[in-house]
């Protein structure tokens, strides 16, 4: 394996992701529509010595967390992990499995493992029509979503992180469409986040969507809108008048949003239609497991190269810790200055010096235009991506 990059830590805060992808597998003895990808299609079909299970999928899933144990990367499936909470009593349903207490070295297993699951949201590729209008043969399709324990933000755990989605990408026939997102939860440890960084965070997201939204591709931003146009479907007719031209509501947004005095009244505010917002301000609602008290970010396109997951999950990091770490008076002054301004005249380059995230201003300055979807072209982005894990030459 080669060499893998050293990240600067963003200590304290801890994330979790989850990657959402397709796995391409073949029945025996049918036609390999990539026959020069070496990586196998056999994942579903049953090999002698290996253990039975009821579906293909479950047995698709145990071999991706078999290939990351193999690496010493703690892994389960959602079988596994449904068999550990379960314990010893078989009489137990899996419902009632998760209101358990678990046994401490049980529990442990669980935070440190990577958990192998579906997606039922993920849609399978459309079959490819001959000039006949007959379906050409193609490959049977997978949903798979891996979640990754909670880390904190250090060097190992991003190389952990850029280690689990090369594997993925270069062991298994994985690719990604538009409708699977790579998401990322972000809070800080144990002490949950504290009101004035809820009030920080929704600030800089409502001041700087647009920076932020100009990293993802059209269809990740609501058919070409902006964060911030596709965050207007949340409560903010409670705090504008949504009648005002779009500069005068942005600014008296930002003032409304600086204005609340209450934790509750900033989640609220951000908590629009719910989990399929771009910025996902409900985990910061729960109370009791300080661990999940998190912001989700929802907006990035499924992704299986490593150093774009681990860049923009450092960049996620980076916007809550200057949201936790600066000063309130700093938060209102800067996005008071910027409020308004169109990504040509502040753009993503400057939000990131601002965060501190020199290698990622770097990194999105020489990429940020590669790979965006044109959605004018005749292509199939999962058979246009499903070479990307064999050409990463890591293994």
């Amino acid at each position: 394996m080669s060499t893998f990059h050293h990240w600067k830590a963003i200590p304290a805060l801890t994330f979790g992701i989850e990657l959402e992808f397709l796995i391409a597998t073949l029945p025996p003895g049918h036609h390999d529509p990539h026959p020069l990808d070496a990586r196998p299609t056999n994942l579903a079909t049953p090999a002698l010595g290996e253990p039975k299970f009821d579906t293909p999928l479950q047995l698709v899933q145990w071999r991706i967390a078999e290939a990351l144990r193999s690496y010493s990367i703690p892994a389960l499936t959602t079988l596994e992990l449904i068999a550990l909470k379960l314990g010893t009593n078989e009489d137990e349903d899996s419902d009632s499995a998760s209101d358990r207490d678990m046994e401490p070295e049980d529990k442990a297993t669980e935070l440190r493992s990577w958990i192998i699951d579906t997606d039922p949201s993920i849609e399978f590729p459309v079959l490819e029509i001959n000039k006949n209008g007959e379906e050409l043969e193609d490959y049977v399709w997978f949903s798979i979503e891996v979640k990754s324990p909670p880390f904190y933000g250090t060097d190992g755990s991003f190389r952990e992180a850029e280690t689990v989605v090369s594997l993925l990408a270069s062991k298994f026939r994985s690719s990604v469409n538009t409708s699977t997102g790579l998401h990322v939860h972000v809070g800080d440890g144990y002490s949950g986040m504290t009101g004035k960084t809820q009030k920080c965070l929704a600030a800089f997201i409502w001041t700087f969507g647009a920076q932020i939204g100009s990293i993802h591709p059209g269809h990740r931003r609501d058919g070409g809108m902006t964060a911030l146009e596709y965050n207007l479907d949340m409560e903010y007719s409670s705090i504008v008048n949504d009648e005002v031209e779009v500069e005068d509501l942005k600014r008296k947004g930002l003032e409304a949003l600086l204005a609340m005095e209450e934790s509750w009244q900033v989640l609220q505010a951000m908590g629009g239609a719910g989990k399929k917002e771009v910025y996902n301000f409900q985990g910061m609602a729960k109370s009791g497991k300080v661990l999940k008290q998190t912001i989700e970010f929802r907006e990035h396109e499924g992704m299986l190269d490593p150093l774009k997951v681990v860049h923009w999950l450092r960049t996620c990091l980076g916007i809550v810790d200057w949201a936790r770490d600066e000063s309130l008076e700093h938060v209102e002054t800067f996005c008071r200055k910027h409020i308004g301004k169109s990504v040509e005249e502040f753009g993503l380059l400057d939000v990131l010096v601002e965060l501190r995230l020199e290698s990622e201003a770097l990194f999105y300055t020489l990429r940020i235009d590669q790979d965006l979807v044109d959605e004018d072209e005749d292509y199939r982005p999962e058979l246009r991506r499903m070479s990307m894990g064999s050409s990463l030459g890591m293994y």
